[in-house]
């Protein structure tokens, strides 16, 4: 059995969404949905009941679930492992980003400035959502993470240095009411709803603030492709750094109304004894705010 499909197949079961499940796995609706009734076939039982609403996991479903999980999860870390090891034998930097920020405004500015440090660097990339980053660096599977500083008293061991601090704003889809607005009133905020992104963790510090904007209502979206997947639809308003990637679809940035006007940070992060600390610590003169 393809232990891809069993990844497919997982990631469905998890999103309980199959276009959510095609765009984190990157491959296309149809393909996703032959690769999971292949699977079916192969094992000879349904794993999930489709409807045009929702995705139910089955009895055998839950079983493959419970029994192959944990196998991906030692294979995700055996290949870890395996990478860092070769990484570390050729002299590579890994460098993990925040998969929600934009490559062009945030991780390329930061690559331009170490190659002109180094020309003759090298490097790898892996893109992870901030929990599965921290954890990276935990295991020093990166030695280089450029996160948000959401949680930060969490990055333990770690050197710090704000690479660049933006004003958040209000974002919107183009079937939001507000698209065409040049500026929105806290009567606005007053009266509209409200999309929180949680990254699956309780509001704290900076993003405690979310909870005393005066809303009419408040949903919290746990992953960013739900986040970005809700606002699309037009019915709430986010709140969002510029150097967040906006996906698919039209989205428009409101400056937010005083006296909730609130800053966020763009953050590396690596260990204080990683053999290229001269290095990285020269980011601090970068140029990148």
């Amino acid at each position: 059995m393809d232990i891809r499909k069993i990844e497919y197949f997982l990631k469905v079961a998890e999103t309980k969404n199959f276009n959510i499940a095609a765009r984190e796995l990157h491959i296309s609706h149809q393909a996703l949905s032959k690769q999971i009734l292949t699977l079916e076939a192969e094992i000879g039982a349904k794993l999930l009941d489709r409807s045009t609403t929702k995705v139910i996991v089955t009895e055998i479903g839950k079983k493959v679930e419970e029994l192959y999980r944990p196998l991906i999860r030692e294979w995700e870390h055996a290949n870890n492992q395996l990478r860092t090891f070769v990484d570390v034998r050729n002299n590579v930097l890994r460098i993990g980003y925040f998969n929600g920020n934009s490559y062009s405004r945030v991780l390329e500015p930061v690559l331009d400035y170490l190659l002109r440090q180094n020309p003759e660097l090298k490097y790898s990339l892996l893109a992870a959502d901030l929990e599965m980053l921290r954890s990276l660096m935990e295991q020093d599977a990166v030695d280089l993470a450029i996160t948000n500083g959401i949680h930060r008293k969490e990055w333990v061991g770690v050197e710090t240095i704000i690479l660049r601090t933006d004003p958040l704003y209000i974002i919107v889809s183009d079937q939001h009411p507000w698209y065409e607005k040049d500026s929105v009133s806290v009567q606005d905020i007053m009266e509209a709803d409200f999309l929180v992104y949680a990254n699956g963790r309780p509001l704290e510090g900076k993003q405690a603030f979310y909870g005393e904007l005066p809303v009419r209502s408040r949903q919290t979206a746990y992953n960013l492709d739900t986040y970005m997947g809700t606002l699309k639809r037009g019915k709430h308003f986010g709140i969002i750094g510029p150097s967040y990637s906006r996906r698919e679809g039209n989205y428009r940035l409101i400056e937010i109304p005083d006296p909730y006007k609130k800053t966020h940070s763009i953050m590396a992060m690596f260990k204080p004894l990683h053999p290229q600390r001269k290095l990285l610590r020269t980011l601090e003169n970068a140029e990148l705010r």
